[in-house]
Formats: structure tokens, C-alpha cells, sequence
């Protein structure tokens, strides 16, 4: 399993690790790079202090005139330090006394006048090696500025090699220490850093624990918490707020089953027990007259029950298994008529009028079908819930990127706060429910077809006594719902 928390102190620490090896390192190289020309220049320093020992005499020969305070050095200490000196053919001119017999050689060839290297000692140790190349000068004891014959001869012969060589010991044994030291910081550093990475991650992830805790403790019973946003983190804020949705919804949901698990057992408590009734009575008074009108109450009753369980699966299906509608062209213009004529008997029983303003011809791409059922539910319910001589008006209007369908029918009673509520199953007006011919799914099933059609829905009060349900059909998606915002006053469903 991840762990954010293993995961930061991991990294962190492999962090700090890596920036200790890599400033330790630097600092190291550094170091020995700074220890190392020091110690170069040191060396050829001496080397040219030698030198100045090295000249020509007046008959034009090679002379080393030594200095007891410079050679201090190089005799048989315990530090030793070694010198020696070539002519141009190779001969030895001069070697210090800590050489004896050895020879430290002529080292690398090259045209520059200095050169350092490592080498090892005549007494087996490791050295550092400098090398001099220079013309001596002309040791003039004639009198005046004139230079002898001899002399002028000398100033013209080649270089003379000078090599002078140290012992490192002191210098690799400062590096050893230093590599010791860093060796030892970088592990207390490592070691620091990961016990305070440890204690920073813990301090820094508690707020999520909090989360996870708070959460963990949330029922179905306890839905109506919400997380403080205040006071986590600027980080979790939209965690905490985007839960907080979840929850209202989360809520509202359970809410709605409550709701709908009630108003199903009203719906069908009432028709099972005049079913009851009926049986009841028919089996205690078993007449033939009566017997008739029974089973034919009865089979109102049943046909009523039917209808209900029917929506509620219908519902049931759109909402849960994804409907696959069948998209065909379809004249909507030609289709509204078809339903309207299905419903002029009940409204001409109640002298309602139909006002339409449809145009000649309007094709959608939809399923025909899923179509007839949601303009069939909205016209039922215009019809149903129209007062006498009232009317219906059927508005619509398109381009070539919606269309848009309008219902408005004169109503009673209906507040805007209601219209909240008109989507959700057995919702009516009248708390008694005392109309048994309404069952209250109507608006809830064609919310259902909407959803899998892609129509956009909107109910509002134009005016007061009118109630107004719009379907939005889109042309250059078809089966996707438009998003619209909507003012104050009413609801959209997509």
C-alpha cells in the first residue's frame, strides 16, 4: 500500500542524503585542489630559491654555491626534502644530501618552464615533485661591465633542470582528516535530517488525519456533518469543500429515499386496502349484482396499482441502466399534433383551449418513442392540472442550433418554491393527497427520458396563475443536454 507519508520522508531523506554527498564532495575536492597548490607553490618557490644558486663563472662553467640557511631543509630530518640539479647533457650538478646516492630523475619533458607531479621517494613514500627549468646567470668579478670571452659564451648555453621533491604525508594526512570529519557530519546531518523530516511530515500531514478521522466517524444517520473549512489548511480546503458537497448531496439523496419510501407505501397502502375492502365485503355479502360492480371497481383499482408500478420501474431503469436510444429524424412539429389530438376529449370535458404557434415543419434527431412519452406527460399533466376554461399554450421556436419547446397552461396555487419539487417522484401540491387520480410521477418520468435524450428542462411562473415547462433540443449534439443558467425563479434540469 502507498504511503504520501513513506513517500515524503523517503524522498526527503534520499534528498538530504544526496545534497550532504554532494556538498561534502565539493567541499573535499575543493580542499585538497587549494592544499594542493599551495603545496605546488611552496615547492617551486624553493625550487627557484635552488636556482639562484646555480650560475656561470667567469671562465664560463657551471657552479652550485650553496647557502646554509637554505639548505637547512634538505639535509637528513625526519621531514626530509630532496633536490638535484642536471646539466643540459644530463650530467648531475648537484643533489641534496638526503639523497645519497639516489636519484630522483628528470621527470616529465616538458617546454614549460615549471611542472609538479607525484613521485615516489627514494625511502618509499609519496611525494610531490616540482620542476625548474632555467639559464643560471654569469658570475662577473672582472671589474667595470666587461664580460670575458668565457662569460659571454655561458650566457649562451642551453637550461639547466632543477628538480625538487616533499613528502605528502602531512598534506593526505590534513585530507584524511578532513574526508573523516565530513564523513562523520554528513552521517550526524543524515541522521538529524531524517528525525526532523520524520517529525515535519507527521506535523504536516495531522490535518489529513483529522479528515480521515472525521470522516471515518460519518453514518448514514450522521450525514448532516460537514467538515470545518476554516481551519484546515489552504490545501485541503477544496478536499474538505468538495466533501462537504458530497455530503448535502449524499444527504438530499437519502432524504429523497425516505421520502419516496414513504410516498410509496401511501400510494399503494390506500389501493390495497380498498382492494381489501372490496374482498372482504364481497365474500360476506356474496351477491351477483353487487359482485359485478366489485370486480369492476376492483379492476380500476388494479389498473390504477399497475400504472404506478409501471412508472416506478420505467424510472427506475432510466435513472439506474443506461438507456441506448434509438436516434432517427423525426418531424416534431407533426408529433405534437399526434399528441394533442390524443388529449382534446379530456380537455373539450373541462373547455380547456389549446392556443399552438408551431411552425410548418421542424426535424430533431431523436428516439421517436422516449419523444412521444415525455410530450405525452407534459401535455397530461397541462390537462390535468388546468382549471376549466382554462387554456394551454404550445410554443415553438428553432435555429440551426436548438430548439426550443414551450408549455404554459393556467394554474392555481403553484409558489416558486415549488418548483423545486415538481421533479421528485409522488410529489404534489396537496399534502392530503386526498386526488387519488394523480399519482404524482408525471414531471419525474420525463425528467428520467430527458436525462437520457439530452434535453435540457426548465420550469418557471411567467405570470401569476401560469405555469411554464420548456424542453431545449439540441441540433449539433444530439443526446447531450445544453448547460443554461437560469434567473432567479427558476429551474433548470439537464
Amino acid at each position: 500500500m502507498k504511503s504520501i507519508r513513506r513517500q515524503l520522508t523517503v524522498w526527503l531523506v534520499g534528498g538530504i542524503v544526496l545534497l550532504s554527498l554532494a556538498a561534502g564532495s565539493w567541499v573535499y575536492l575543493h580542499t585538497r585542489a587549494a592544499l594542493l597548490v599551495q603545496f605546488d607553490s611552496g615547492l617551486c618557490a624553493k625550487a627557484r630559491a635552488l636556482s639562484a644558486m646555480v650560475e656561470f663563472n667567469s671562465s664560463g662553467e657551471l657552479k652550485f654555491e650553496s647557502r646554509a640557511s637554505a639548505m637547512t631543509e634538505f639535509n637528513r630530518a625526519a621531514d626530509e626534502e630532496y633536490f638535484e640539479i642536471w646539466r643540459q647533457d644530463g650530467s648531475v650538478l648537484e643533489r641534496s644530501p638526503s639523497l645519497a646516492t639516489h636519484d630522483l630523475g628528470r621527470g616529465k619533458d616538458s617546454n614549460n618552464e615549471q611542472a609538479c607531479w607525484d613521485i615516489p621517494l627514494p625511502d618509499g613514500r609519496l611525494g610531490r615533485a616540482a620542476q625548474y627549468r632555467f639559464t643560471p646567470t654569469v658570475d662577473e668579478e672582472e671589474s667595470g661591465n666587461h664580460k670575458s670571452r668565457n662569460a659571454a659564451k655561458a650566457q649562451r648555453s642551453p637550461q639547466v633542470s632543477l628538480t625538487v621533491a616533499q613528502s605528502r604525508e602531512g598534506m593526505d594526512q590534513l585530507l584524511s582528516d578532513l574526508l573523516v570529519a565530513l564523513v562523520l557530519a554528513g552521517g550526524a546531518m543524515a541522521a538529524g535530517g531524517a528525525l526532523l523530516v520524520a517529525v515535519v511530515v507527521r506535523r504536516g500531514l495531522a490535518p489529513v488525519r483529522t479528515v480521515a478521522k472525521e470522516a471515518e466517524g460519518i453514518q448514514s444517520n450522521s450525514l448532516h456533518y460537514r467538515f470545518s473549512v476554516n481551519s484546515m489548511p489552504v490545501e485541503l480546503q477544496p478536499i474538505c469543500n468538495r466533501l462537504n458537497d458530497v455530503l448535502e448531496r449524499l444527504q438530499n439523496a437519502f432524504d429523497r429515499e425516505r421520502r419516496f419510501t414513504a410516498d410509496v407505501s401511501h400510494e399503494l397502502r390506500t389501493p390495497i386496502a380498498e382492494l381489501r375492502t372490496l374482498a372482504e365485503v364481497a365474500l360476506k355479502w356474496p351477491e351477483p349484482a353487487r359482485s359485478a360492480s366489485a370486480f369492476e371497481d376492483a379492476l380500476a383499482i388494479a389498473r390504477q396499482m399497475e400504472t404506478v408500478v409501471t412508472t416506478l420501474l420505467a424510472i427506475a431503469r432510466a435513472n439506474s441502466v443506461p438507456l441506448v436510444p434509438t436516434m432517427v429524424e423525426v418531424d416534431l412539429v407533426e408529433t405534437i399534433h399526434e399528441r394533442c389530438r390524443s388529449f382534446e376529449a379530456q380537455a373539450n370535458e373541462k373547455s380547456i383551449e389549446f392556443q399552438l404557434d408551431l411552425p410548418r415543419c421542424i426535424q430533431i434527431r431523436t428516439d421517436a418513442s422516449l419523444l412521444r412519452a415525455i410530450l405525452g406527460s407534459v401535455l397530461e399533466n397541462a390537462v390535468d392540472y388546468t382549471p376549466a376554461l382554462g387554456r394551454i399554450e404550445i410554443h415553438l421556436v428553432g435555429n440551426a442550433e436548438s430548439v426550443e419547446l414551450s408549455v404554459t397552461n393556467s394554474a392555481i396555487g403553484l409558489s416558486e418554491p415549488d418548483l423545486s419539487h415538481l421533479f421528485e417522484p409522488f410529489w404534489r401540491k396537496d399534502i392530503s393527497r386526498s386526488d387519488s387520480s394523480h399519482s404524482g410521477l408525471g414531471l419525474a418520468l420525463v425528467a428520467a427520458y430527458a436525462k437520457v435524450l439530452g434535453i435540457s428542462l426548465r420550469v418557471d411562473l411567467p405570470l401569476p396563475g401560469q405555469f411554464r415547462i420548456s424542453l431545449c433540443f439540441s441540433r449539433t449534439d444530439p443526446g447531450r443536454a445544453e448547460s443554461n443558467l437560469m434567473p432567479s425563479g427558476q429551474l433548470s434540469i439537464s
